[in-house]
Parts: structure tokens; sequence; C-alpha cells
């Protein structure tokens, strides 16, 4: 297969499983601005040996996979303690396909509800101390259930700058009344509330970790906030479930705040959690809304039985983890004091996500693959997901990294700075 140019496509090293441009042009249905845009960009980044994205990986545990037969150290996963491959959890989602298959041949309104999906809910809420839980597929697909349910034309929802993704899309399609308050500035949330008097509701909306950052909300000065001003809480604890707090238990168990001062916990359920699918927890009143409003649970099919089976054991799991938590900061900021002591810099990060700060597209594309030449993967973030002039090499500690993996990651990077790719970079 060649790119435009005429080049081979080497499959040992080509990222993008078999796709580029064809050399005769974009196929109609594609052309369009933003299709143009992006295939030009996937091609150009190909044709330079900068695309850094999709690495198929052959296996994956220990902080360790494999890539075109080539092991590599991964320092972007999401696996913070180490879950994945866990002897109880695989045998649980195993028993699980033993005893209800790997479907359910219905949606959960409707004949796809077994009754291991009810204790994996009951199991998610009484971890987060609430009523009651409901599960979806996916942390996104929560997101779109949760916001599009609870809005209405008299409801604003007040945002923080960074949040997620997902839970913009959601508020988009649910058409919600959107503000941006300045991340984590607790004055820029009053001065929303105070201004905006013509809303009757309205719902602060957080994160527990801040996916791209690393750092947590000021979150008693925001129940403070909620409690002065009568509105409503939402977190999003994805990357906080099971990371923050002794138990694992999140952000408000990190403050020793009452689990009752937020109106809604939604988090995805394949950071910490060795599965996939989403979860939101809350009052009985709010999910039996959600099992009869929510299109992602009425038109959707259910969660696998093995997958609810993995959740269920990984929660247990989390919850005794202390000591793996507690190890887990403490590699964390020896990760932080080495890049520091590279003369890197490092965002104000305090969980185990670790941004790099790389400055241009450029400078953190190239450092992402000189990483990769070294065995290591990583994952490089750039505008639009951060801002210009803030892409970000998106480093994770996972507890099976050793000392030692830390000293080889900070000599790489010591090394990158005496190399050609610097150099090519400062001209």
């Amino acid at each position: 297969m060649k790119t435009k140019n005429g080049k081979s496509i080497n499959h040992e090293t080509e990222l993008l499983n078999g796709f580029a441009p064809s050399k005769d042009g974009i196929h109609s249905l594609l052309n369009t601005e933003k299709g143009r845009r992006w295939l030009s960009a996937i091609d150009d980044a190909y044709e330079r040996g900068i695309y850094a994205y999709q690495p198929t990986l052959e296996n994956f545990q220990n902080a360790r996979a494999t890539v075109d037969g080539k092991k590599f150290l991964v320092f972007s996963s999401y696996d913070y303690l180490g879950l994945i491959g866990n002897r109880e959890i695989n045998e649980a989602a195993a028993d699980a396909i033993h005893q209800f298959g790997t479907g359910t041949g219905g949606v959960r309104l409707l004949t796809g509800t077994l009754s291991i999906h009810r204790e994996c809910e009951a199991a998610l809420a009484r971890f987060m101390r609430c009523e009651d839980s409901i599960t979806f597929t996916s942390g996104y697909m929560a997101n779109l259930a949760l916001f599009s349910s609870i809005n209405d034309h008299e409801t604003l929802f007040i945002v923080d700058s960074l949040i997620h993704h997902s839970i913009i899309d959601a508020l988009k399609l649910a058409n919600g009344n959107i503000r941006r308050f300045h991340h984590n500035d607790v004055e820029s949330i009053e001065n929303i509330l105070q201004t905006e008097t013509n809303r009757k509701r309205k719902i602060i909306v957080t994160e527990g970790i801040f996916s791209m950052e690393g750092d947590i909300p000021p979150l008693k000065e925001i129940v403070g906030l909620k409690q002065n001003h009568e509105c409503f809480l939402i977190i999003d604890e994805s990357h906080s479930f099971g990371v923050l707090g002794k138990s694992g238990r999140g952000v408000t168990e990190h403050f020793n705040i009452d689990p009752n001062e937020v109106d809604a916990f939604v988090f995805s359920l394949s950071k910490v959690v060795p599965a996939n699918g989403g979860c939101i927890a809350g009052s009985g009143e709010l999910i039996a809304l959600l099992q009869h409003d929510s299109s992602p649970f009425i038109f959707s099919g259910s969660m696998s039985p093995p997958v609810a089976a993995a959740i269920i054991k990984s929660v247990e799991v989390i919850e005794k983890a202390e000591s793996s938590r507690e190890m887990l900061y403490k590699k964390t900021e020896f990760l932080r004091q080495t890049i520091f002591s590279e003369g890197y810099v490092a965002a104000h990060s305090i969980s185990p996500i670790v941004p790099l700060i790389a400055g241009t597209d450029e400078s953190t594309y190239r450092l992402a693959k000189f990483l990769r030449a070294q065995g290591i993967l990583v994952s490089p973030v750039v505008f639009p997901a951060v801002r210009r002039g803030k892409s970000r090499i998106r480093l994770c500690v996972n507890i099976d990294h050793a000392v030692d993996d830390i000293k080889y990651l900070g000599s790489c990077l010591h090394h990158f700075q005496n190399t050609e790719w610097l150099a090519r970079e400062n001209q």
C-alpha cells in the first residue's frame, strides 16, 4: 500500500492499521472541510514519522506491553492500581460467562436486566455511599444519560472550563444552557451564581481528578457555594474513582466531605476498574428517572455479564487497596521530582496523572516519537485538547512501575535534550 506521494508503508511500523489517504484524492463522502483537514493532518503526520496514536497492543499487563513484537514500558495507561490481569477479577468474569453467557439479548428496560446487573449497581452504590446507582456501557453514555434527563429550560449548568469533552457533548446534545467558570476558580463560580438570577435551577459540574491536568477541585469551597446559593452539584469521578481517598471512594472521601452534599456522581468504569462501562450514583429518585427516561438505558444494549462481574470484584479489591494507593503516590512523587530534575515542567498535579509540558505540538510529537524509540509508550496531547503552547506528554503512574522504570524514563528525557531532536526544534 502507498501514500499519496508513492511511499511504501511498512506494516511493522505503520500505526494507522492499514489506512492512509488515497493518492487519488479524498472520497466524496469525506470531501468536507473537517474531512479534508483531518485526513491531510493524518497523512502529513504519518509521512513525517510523528504519528503517535493507535499503537496496537498485543498484550498489556504490569505496566508493559508488546507492539509489533517489541516490548514497551507503558507510561500512559489509566490502570493506576495495576488491576488488568488480576486473577480474582479474571476468575469472576469467567464465572459470569459460565452462568450467564456473554450477552443479554435485550436492553435494560425490557429483557436485558440480569441479576448480576442489580448486584453490580448495588455494589457501586454502597461503595459511593449513595442510595442507588445505574450502569451503562461507557462513561460517555452515562454522561449522555444524566444530562439529557435532568435538563430543562430553567436550568443553568455551571461547568469547569477544563471539564471532560464528553460532558460538553452531553450538554450540547441536551440543548443545555452552559456557563463555564475558570478552572478550579471559586470566585469565578460565585460570580456566575450571583449574576445569573434568571435561572431557577443552577447545577455546578466539576471533576474529581482532571484528566489533562491531574489536579483536583477545591471541593470544600465549592460545597460551601452550593449550600449558600441553594444550587446542585455533580462530580465526574472517572479518574478519581479508586485513586483518591483512604478507601478509594474519590474526592469527597479525600476531603472528608459527606457524599450527600453531591447530587450525582458520574464515572467511567475503565480506568482503575479493568473493564468498561459507566455509572451514575445518587438518590433513588434520580436512578428511577434515568431508568425510564434516559435513551442510553432504553435504546442501548446491556452491559455484558462478565464485565458486570469484573466490576463487582474490582470494587472489593479497590476498597482493600489502601497500601497500594499509598505506594502509588510515593511513585508519583518520585516521577514528578525526576521530571523537575531533568529540567522539564510538570503541571500542578497531585494525582497519578503527571502532565509533562512540552510546549509546541511539534516538540510534543517529537518527544513521544523519541521515547517510543527507547521502548517507552506515551500519549502526546496537543491542541485542541489543550491550549496552544501547552501541549504535553500525559504520563500516568502505575503501581507496577518500578523505581528503575522511572529512572530509565528520566534518563531518556535527559538524553532527548542532547540530541538532534531538540536542536531541530530550536532552529
